[in-house]
């Protein structure tokens, strides 16, 4: 359940402390129990994320273009092109 941890890691390492403490009280329990429970959601989860590995490669291939990406995301003040690639080590 590797990516399982991952992913509360990056959730806790990004919250503040009265969302990462619902987490951990009602969420954490919630999601763990659909993966260790019978019939379990594990089986659906890995076919879901099984290509994770693909899909990132293919993401990279693709980051080129995303310099050149000039849309706006509502609420921000640049426009995704400039903030995204800087974000990413690549501007």
């Amino acid at each position: 359940m590797y990516l399982f941890g991952f992913q509360q890691a990056l959730l806790k390492a990004n919250t503040t402390p009265v969302p990462r403490s619902r987490f951990a009280a009602v969420l954490r329990p919630s999601i763990a129990a659909n993966f260790t429970q019978t019939p379990s959601t594990m089986t659906a989860f890995l076919a879901m994320t099984g290509n994770t590995y693909a899909n990132l490669a293919a993401n990279d291939q693709r980051l080129l273009e995303l310099q050149g990406f000039a849309i706006c995301i509502p609420g921000s003040f640049a426009p995704l092109g400039i903030g995204v690639p800087a974000s990413l080590g690549l501007a």
